[in-house]
């Protein structure tokens, strides 16, 4: 990773210490891009993370980013990072932004605000897709909830296969289907992958919540008959889903961040004071897709009524 973008857009009441805690824990594993929006705003950045005893001066560890902005959801409006190869060129970094919600078209364009602002390429399908309904790993195996296809049904699967193929290299794109009246629909309340060859997969109860076990069941199915390079297969780590509060808030493990710098690789994954059941269960499970790396947990109660929390941030 060469950096991570946060957008903490103001006083969120308890969700502060949410959003400070996990800044604390990716701190100086790479750099860190806080946007704002004027000088008011950048001074209230800067008191919030000197409360948390970081040096909000530091630029080996935070930049600053001037945008105006909608929302916290970072993840599901920011950049999908690329590299671009031509003959007899440099690799070189380019963005590619696609549509985000139509009542946010603050956040919808600070992909290519940033892009200009670097003076690199971006490009911006013709198609909606959140962050969060997306992830692949370096060997083109690329995955969308079905979610994907019922925002887009202007587009066949097929053209949206090729538009992930064009846009971002996929050469197989998987549809799980999301978990079942949860309102993202993103991958990421279910799932992640740890490296080219390992998936986190949640996986539920049949007292917990039945229709969607059975779900997940089958979502592990699909993942397990991926094409893979030859000689490799999809080893898949079925994590605890916590209670879901009768459909109501959707508390996930899965919905994390994972940070490689040049000397530190840390994965920050939300738990839940509220609910802690399984929380033991879903730390050992990281611990396994994650070998060598440090494990950090960030109470995220107090954001995911809202449908999100470390990895949509």
């Amino acid at each position: 990773s060469q950096a991570w973008l946060i957008t903490w857009t103001g006083s969120l009441g308890t969700g502060d210490v949410f959003m400070s805690d996990q800044i604390k824990a990716g701190w100086g594993v790479v750099p860190l891009i806080l946007a704002y929006r004027d000088a008011s705003h950048l001074t209230w950045l800067k008191q919030q993370l000197t409360a948390a005893g970081l040096n909000a001066n530091d630029t080996t560890k935070v930049s600053y980013f001037k945008t105006p902005m909608d929302s916290i959801w970072a993840r599901d409006f920011g950049p999908l990072g690329i590299v671009e190869t031509g003959a007899g060129a440099s690799p070189k970094v380019a963005f590619v932004d696609f549509r985000y919600y139509h009542q946010r078209v603050l956040d919808d364009q600070i992909p290519t605000a940033m892009a200009k602002a670097w003076g690199i390429n971006v490009y911006r399908p013709d198609m909606e897709l959140e962050g969060g309904n997306f992830m692949n790993t370096s060997q083109g195996l690329c995955a969308s909830s079905k979610g994907a296809l019922w925002y887009n049904q202007q587009l066949s699967q097929s053209a949206i296969e090729q538009l992930y193929q064009d846009y971002l290299g996929c050469t197989q794109t998987l549809f799980p289907t999301p978990l079942q009246n949860e309102g993202t629909t993103h991958l990421d309340m279910f799932s992640k992958f740890a490296d080219d060859t390992t998936m986190i997969l949640g996986k539920y109860t049949v007292a917990q919540d039945a229709s969607n076990a059975a779900l997940l069941d089958a979502n592990a199915t699909l993942f397990a008959g991926a094409t893979m390079p030859a000689g490799k297969t999809l080893k898949i780590i079925r994590i605890p889903m916590p209670s879901n509060s009768n459909r109501q808030v959707w508390r996930t493990y899965t919905n994390s961040l994972s940070l490689k710098g040049a000397t530190q690789k840390v994965v920050i994954y939300p738990v839940f004071s509220d609910e802690t059941t399984y929380q033991a269960l879903a730390h050992a499970a990281y611990q396994q897709a994650f070998p060598g790396w440090t494990i950090k947990a960030v109470d995220s109660k107090a954001v995911i009524p809202w449908g999100g929390a470390v990895h949509c941030t």
